[in-house]
């Protein structure tokens, strides 16, 4: 999955409050997503784990619209299906208002 256990240890804890809520308020979601993204690509599978979220809601709801509007990145932009897809946050965006 992650790189260590360390990084998936941080990764966890800021994914908790999401996973311990059965409806999360859909911007804390995706400022969750974001922050979870911020240091590198994670796929769809790691995001639905860490969140405790099935990836096809994640995906429909979440993902595709943040894709859209430029707020993450896909690491195989050409590709969306790409077996080993992941995502990040795009620079710059978090701190703007």
């Amino acid at each position: 999955m992650v790189a260590s256990f360390e990084h998936l240890d941080i990764l966890r804890k800021i994914a908790e409050p999401i996973r311990s809520l059965r409806k999360a308020p859909r911007e804390c979601v995706e400022a969750t997503i974001l922050r979870l993204c911020e240091e590198g690509f994670l796929t769809l599978d790691e995001l639905a784990e860490l969140l405790d979220s099935r990836k096809d809601s994640l995906r429909n709801h979440y993902i595709n619209p943040m894709l859209e509007d430029g707020r993450i990145e896909a690491r195989y932009k050409n590709i969306r299906n790409h077996p080993r897809q992941g995502y990040r946050t795009v620079a710059g965006i978090e701190g703007e208002e």
